[in-house]
């Protein structure tokens, strides 16, 4: 599951991105601290995890002079998103489709 960070193409010269450095004791945060925190971790470890891998189908058709169409995604290795429980890639599961 880990990759290890990436370099980006731009630098913007901001400070390095606020990460987790101790573990910290549940006990001695407040509940909206815990959910800070716990959001703050997720966040670094879904950064240095590999990138989730889907496929996304498209369908267009027209059938009897009406237009429709869809869309959905198979995930096929979650990655980041096991981590990373915030994002969701796909509200619309498709299967495959075949042509017929």
């Amino acid at each position: 599951m880990w990759s290890g960070p990436r370099n980006g193409k731009l630098n913007d010269k901001a400070h390095p991105p606020i990460h987790p450095v101790k573990h910290v004791p549940r006990d001695s945060l407040s509940t909206e601290e815990q959910r800070i925190y716990e959001l703050l971790c997720r966040h670094f470890l879904a950064c240095v995890s590999k990138d989730a891998v889907g496929d996304e189908t498209k369908l267009e058709i027209e059938m009897g002079g009406e237009f429709f169409s869809a869309k959905g995604i198979i995930v096929r290795e979650l990655n980041y998103l096991e981590v990373y429980k915030y994002e969701k890639w796909a509200e619309n599961d498709m299967p495959q489709l075949r042509e017929g």
